[in-house]
């Protein structure tokens, strides 16, 4: 997992660790633990992550998967949500169907 991306992508969203707990259900301490790579997010949990800071299946690849994530698996995996984008591109164009 890349714990630096996903902390600059909460950033970027403005959300804090507060709202992130909030978000998978947990205590910030436990959040804080997963961002920084010492405990694994259950796929639930990254679900609810991508969602809440938009994040395009490239970059839930980058995160979770350092890119290693062939691209028919992070098209199963966006397929667990609606709002995981294909590209930046995509988000800009409104496009946020599943893929």
């Amino acid at each position: 997992m890349n714990s630096l991306e996903l902390e600059y992508a909460r950033k970027r969203k403005g959300k804090s660790t507060e709202q992130m707990a909030d978000v998978i259900g947990k205590s910030v301490q436990s959040y804080c633990k997963k961002e920084s790579g010492e405990v694994a997010f259950s796929d639930d949990e990254k679900v609810a992550v991508v969602e809440a800071l938009e994040l395009s299946a490239e970059m839930f690849n980058v995160i979770f998967f350092d890119r290693k994530l062939p691209f028919w698996e992070v098209r199963l995996y966006a397929g667990l949500t609606r709002k995981v984008y294909r590209t930046r591109e995509d988000k800009k164009m409104g496009r946020n169907e599943r893929i």
